[in-house]
């Protein structure tokens, strides 16, 4: 009940965060088999992916279409040419894009949109992403770490930033949440 009031919040970024909580229940449940909270939470969705700010009908699109909603595809899929770089990102993440969307998105004017869609080739097991996570990986930010771990793990020959073991003593404790979840994914050296 208390994510649901949080997509009625009037601040962006508790509905945004309200957004992914929301995301990780449904999953966590449906991993269970529990299905009941989808007919609490899957009608707020719906109406946010229509009627919230375009960053959150992306997000509740994806939510949808992870969840089976194909109806959500098209949505997603065009949101790959918003004029949002925040929009794009998410687009990206969770769209149904092929490899030639993501090709193009290595060039786009935001350096997040051109490392998420690294990242996305990568996991395909492409390697056209290569060059902008070698870019991503000479930032000292999470960005940075996350794009070296990525390197690190196909076993291209990287250097971490400097100023990465900053992150995890950040006064930003958002920052030194991201960066030990970057860590916690890297393989061992």
């Amino acid at each position: 009940l208390a994510l649901k009031e949080g997509l009625a919040d009037q601040d962006v970024e508790v509905r945004d965060s309200t957004l992914h909580a929301i995301s990780r229940v449904l999953f966590s449940l449906r991993e269970r088999g529990d299905k009941s909270a989808d007919t609490i939470v899957l009608p707020q969705l719906s109406k946010v992916s229509q009627t919230g700010a375009e960053s959150e009908q992306v997000a509740a699109s994806a939510i949808l279409f992870q969840l089976g909603d194909e109806q959500q595809r098209a949505r997603l899929l065009a949101a790959l040419h918003s004029s949002q770089p925040l929009v794009r990102r998410l687009a990206l993440e969770f769209a149904p894009a092929d490899e030639n969307a993501l090709t193009e998105a290595l060039t786009d004017v935001d350096r997040g949109v051109r490392f998420t869609a690294a990242k996305r080739l990568l996991e395909r097991g492409s390697q056209k992403g290569i060059p902008a996570l070698r870019d991503a990986a000479k930032l000292s930010d999470v960005t940075g770490l996350i794009a070296y771990g990525k390197l690190r793990s196909i076993g291209e020959n990287v250097t971490i930033p400097e100023g990465i073991p900053q992150l995890l003593t950040a006064s930003d404790l958002s920052v030194r949440l991201q960066a030990l979840d970057a860590l916690a994914d890297m393989p061992p050296e």
